[in-house]
């Protein structure tokens, strides 16, 4: 299939999946969230279309399609973890892509039923705010995949996004965790609201204001492999808790 026509089918498809849940999610209020939103100017058009890794990742995952219990779905942060080796099973699969954004994640949800995971670890949102996405979308975005994910009868965990470091040369680091924290407080409504387990690793891996050096590579912002370990710790206990905490390849 040409990668233009295999755009055009994933938009299609998940497009219907996405409206067809959108019914099924109520109005989202949080409170006082309202004037808490992103600090970083808003900006119109950004798409997931408009990152070639996307493609080339999909095209890879159009490659594995054994059935796997657990869904890693997420941007770099996931793509970067080595999950099998982490878990330590081969029941996982890893969904991530680098740079992209939760809109993007609605559009590729197809690729998580085919494998009929029984849990899928959601994270994302940190791209999105980089890219001046609303926090509004953010959060609709979150909702539209644990609908979709439930309705598959497949568990949706939500990761809280990290800060970055004082070192991230992207945007301001400072008024970047400003945003982030502000996201974290509209994730954890949702969490409470959808009653979907959340993992948050801000209280392990920062100081309350900037992820710790320990934790990053030089970007200021990916992991290492002690934040990985840590990450391990709370998926486990999820898994556990599930009762999915062994692996039975039969």
């Amino acid at each position: 299939m040409s990668k233009n026509n295999y755009k055009r089918w994933i938009v299609i498809s998940s497009l219907l999946i996405s409206v067809g849940v959108t019914l099924l999610t109520p109005a989202l209020s949080f409170g006082n969230t309202k004037g808490k939103t992103d600090t970083l100017p808003a900006k119109k058009g950004y798409s997931y279309s408009e990152n070639p890794h996307y493609f080339k990742r999909m095209e890879l995952f159009a490659t594995q399609k054994d059935q796997k219990n657990i869904v890693m779905l997420g941007n770099s942060l996931t793509e970067g973890g080595r999950w099998d080796e982490i878990l330590k099973r081969m029941d996982v699969a890893n969904r991530g892509i680098g740079s992209d954004v939760t809109e993007g994640y609605i559009h590729r949800i197809n690729d998580v039923f085919d494998l009929k995971p029984k849990i899928c670890f959601i994270e994302g949102g940190v791209n999105d705010l980089a890219r001046n996405i609303p926090q509004e979308t953010i959060i609709r975005n979150l909702a539209i995949l644990i609908d979709t994910l439930r309705f598959k009868g497949i568990t949706p965990v939500l990761n809280a996004v990290t800060y970055v470091a004082d070192n991230y040369k992207a945007i301001d680091p400072q008024a970047f965790n400003t945003s982030i924290k502000n996201l974290n407080r509209a994730i954890r409504a949702l969490a409470k609201m959808k009653k979907v387990k959340l993992i948050d690793l801000n209280g392990k891996i920062t100081d309350g204001k900037y992820l710790l050096k320990k934790y990053t590579v030089a970007d200021g912002i990916h992991y290492t492999a002690d934040t990985y370990s840590l990450w391990e710790n709370e998926i486990s206990k999820i898994l556990n808790r599930f009762h999915l905490n062994t692996y039975n390849p039969n």
